[in-house]
């Protein structure tokens, strides 16, 4: 989710989504923040300063990276099977 707010003051802007943490990140004008957890459950980030500001959360899960890791594992594994599968069926035929 990502907007542009145009703060009066100093404060903190809050997204009535649920947070989850360590899985949702925010970025605040180009540069990393501390996504806040408030009234327990929404995700919030502090403005330090009045102004306009381009403020983009992500829902980026701790284990995406080892998840997409095993994923393409596993794809490069099935392409490997039916590469060999093939290459037998094809060396079968051959010599009959």
């Amino acid at each position: 989710t990502s907007f542009t707010i145009d703060a009066p003051e100093p404060g903190i802007v809050v997204l009535t989504e649920v947070n989850i943490p360590g899985d949702v990140h925010v970025e605040i004008d180009g540069e990393q923040g501390e996504v806040l957890q408030v009234n327990h459950a929404f995700r919030g980030v502090k403005i330090e300063k009045p102004g306009v500001h381009r403020i983009s959360f992500e829902y980026r899960p701790r284990l995406w990276r080892t998840s997409l890791l095993l994923g393409f594992s596993g794809v490069i594994l099935l392409i490997g099977i039916v590469l060999v599968n093939l290459r037998q069926a094809n060396h079968m035929t051959h010599n009959s």
